[in-house]
């Protein structure tokens, strides 16, 4: 086993609520890419590789970062190419 393997980035889950006054995001399928999506928010810290849960009262669904771009201001500002992983209903 390679010492790589225990240096490596933990991927993390980050939480997103269309109805939390604390997260504002956008959201939005690219077009010609199915289960592909841009995501616009702030939050720092965000890896490719990281998880996204975006919830809503009766259903979730759990993207996965392909690739990030920090904003130079706000430097937490982000936007993102995320692939959808699942989703359910409650």
């Amino acid at each position: 086993m390679s010492i790589l393997k225990f240096f490596q980035y933990p991927y993390k889950t980050y939480r997103y609520s269309l109805y939390d006054s604390h997260h504002n995001f956008v959201i939005n399928a690219i077009e010609h890419r199915t289960g592909y999506y841009s995501m616009t928010a702030q939050g720092s810290h965000i890896q490719p590789g990281d998880y996204i849960e975006i919830t809503q009262p009766d259903q979730w669904a759990t993207y996965q970062v392909d690739t990030i771009e920090y904003y130079s201001d706000p430097a937490d500002m982000w936007i993102a190419v995320l692939h959808r992983l699942s989703n359910a209903l409650f």
